[in-house]
């Protein structure tokens, strides 16, 4: 059987979040699908979604500070990747507070012209 492609990933999360748009977990999953598509706007959207129904679920956290670097929204990017250094440290996570220090150092430099 092969591989779903992206938009099949898409349509099937985007039939969960219409059927329960209040459970984290599928709207996640369409965030995270959208973000391996690249499609950063929608991605973005939708991990900020989690943020308001979870405000300490990390990955979401900082998965929303990539895309908003992605699209080049430099201070939203900042500001989410410390929100999401913040609860990884909290949660007691090496691993993605590493991930969101290294994006705050990515979007230092390209704030001082140094580019992604």
């Amino acid at each position: 059987m092969p591989e779903p492609t992206a938009q099949d990933r898409i349509a099937r999360f985007e039939a969960l979040v219409a059927q329960f748009p209040d459970n984290v977990l599928p709207v996640f999953s369409l965030a995270q699908a959208y973000l391996d598509a690249e499609d950063w706007v929608m991605a973005e959207r939708l991990f900020g979604r989690v943020e308001a129904l979870k405000p300490d679920y990390m990955m979401a956290v900082v998965h929303r500070a990539t895309c908003q670097l992605q699209l080049g929204d430099l201070d939203a990017a900042r500001a989410t990747a410390e929100r999401g250094r913040v609860i990884a440290v909290a949660q007691g996570h090496t691993g993605p507070r590493d991930d969101c220090e290294a994006l705050i150092e990515r979007i230092d430099a390209e704030r001082d012209g140094g580019g992604i």
